[in-house]
C-alpha cells in the first residue's frame, strides 16, 4: 500500500494524487492498469471492491450502503494543496 512497486495507495502522496478527484477517476484507472501482468483484466465490480480496500486501509470513513456506481462521481477526494502535507 506504500508504493513499493507502484504509486502508494495509502497517505500524503496518494491524497496529493486523487487531490479533488471524483473516487470514479480511481475506480478507472483500478479498471484499466491492474493487475500489472495483466492490465485490463478486472471487472467493473472488482475494481470498485479493490477501490473500496483502499479507502479503509487509508482510514476513510466507511459510507451508511455498500460503494455503488452512481456513487462514484458523487464522491470526491480532499483537495490537497501542492506540496503541503497532510500530517503538519
Amino acid at each position: 500500500m506504500e508504493g513499493t512497486s507502484g504509486p502508494p495507495l495509502t497517505g500524503d502522496n496518494f491524497l496529493s494524487n486523487w487531490s479533488a478527484q471524483p473516487l470514479a477517476s480511481l475506480v478507472d484507472k483500478i479498471q484499466k492498469t491492474m493487475p500489472f501482468n495483466l492490465p485490463g483484466s478486472l471487472s467493473r465490480s472488482q475494481s470498485m471492491d479493490l477501490t473500496a480496500y483502499v479507502l479503509q486501509a487509508g482510514k476513510f470513513p466507511a459510507g451508511q450502503a455498500e460503494l455503488s456506481e452512481a456513487a462514484l462521481t458523487q464522491v470526491v477526494f480532499p483537495s490537497v494543496a501542492a506540496g503541503r502535507s497532510l500530517t503538519q
